[in-house]
């Protein structure tokens, strides 16, 4: 997916996530926030994400999906920005949800 730098919150852009299958291989990227309110205003890092990333999918070959879970694209952000939705429940569930789920992604898949 080509999304605009610097990359917009999670709930800014409403996509569905999708649930690993069997053959699917699966990158996570957890990254250090060069900045208090996003990771990566400037989208050094984005660029460097995506070659990173196109780089294993060469190396991997999958048969299946490549999925990449990208902790600020794949779950709720506080709003940044007074036009910003606010945080909602919804939002704190999802949250909670992936945080749960964190372990399994990062370690057993």
């Amino acid at each position: 997916q080509n999304l605009e730098t610097p990359w917009p919150r999670c709930q800014d852009i409403r996509r569905t996530h999708e649930e690993p299958e069997a053959g699917d291989s699966l990158v996570v990227v957890s990254q250090s926030w060069s900045h208090q309110m996003h990771p990566d205003p400037t989208g050094v890092k984005a660029r460097e994400i995506i070659s990173a990333v196109k780089t294993v999918a060469v190396k991997l070959r999958a048969e299946g999906r490549l999925l990449v879970f990208i902790d600020f694209l794949s779950m709720p952000q506080p709003p940044m920005y007074p036009e910003q939705d606010p945080w909602t429940e919804e939002d704190t569930l999802a949250v909670q949800q992936v945080m749960e789920a964190l372990p399994q992604l990062m370690f057993k898949a």
